[in-house]
């Protein structure tokens, strides 16, 4: 697994969210942690899910 850089979490976060077409936590938990890790993914995840515009409609 890559480790990534704090400053690219949030960019490759919303990339795989966009790219599941905006599925849920564990979704999106799963795609991210088959390739990647950084210390806060799961909470990361978790904010960003919950705060996505488009998921709130």
């Amino acid at each position: 697994k890559l480790v990534i850089e704090e400053d690219k979490c949030l960019d490759l976060l919303k990339q795989a969210h966009n790219e599941l077409r905006h599925k849920g936590i564990f979704t999106t938990w799963m795609h991210l942690l088959e390739h990647f890790w950084w210390p806060r993914l799961n909470d990361d995840i978790r904010w960003y899910t919950k705060t996505c515009h488009e998921c709130q409609i």
